[in-house]
């Protein structure tokens, strides 16, 4: 493969899983947020709510659109880097399934418990790519 096509797919990858992580961390900011108001015994507004679930709707969505850098990786023979991806989703994902203000393992100690997970996965996630730049 031409290096600098390497270097594209390298960069694409790295960008998706970026905003991706983004993505995340606006979400759990919010449900952190919205769970400090419950625990404090404020509700939530209507519009607050309805801006939460919008988040939580793109949020799922952006975990299929995680297949895309994992590809590209796998593709580019980064299989290291593909299963940092991987693990990063999982990180990502075990945040999803709590992150719910009604769910009674949404606390600001499992969130903020989860975000760490999140931050390792994805700092080894740029540290595999990283790596990868170099081997161009």
């Amino acid at each position: 493969m031409a290096m600098e096509r390497r270097w594209a797919l390298l960069q694409e990858a790295h960008l998706e899983v970026t905003s991706f992580g983004q993505l995340v961390s606006e979400y759990w900011a919010r449900v952190r947020n919205a769970a400090g108001q419950r625990d404090r015994g404020t509700l939530s507004t209507p519009d607050t709510e309805a801006e939460l679930a919008e988040l939580r709707r793109r949020v799922f969505s952006g975990f299929s659109a995680l297949d895309v850098p994992r590809s590209k990786l796998l593709l580019l023979g980064e299989k290291e880097a593909s299963e940092a991806l991987g693990s990063f989703r999982s990180a990502c994902d075990m945040l999803f399934r709590i992150a719910v203000p009604t769910n009674a393992e949404c606390t600001i100690a499992n969130l903020d418990a989860r975000r760490d997970e999140i931050i390792a996965a994805r700092d080894t996630t740029f540290e595999k790519v990283a790596r990868a730049y170099l081997r161009i």
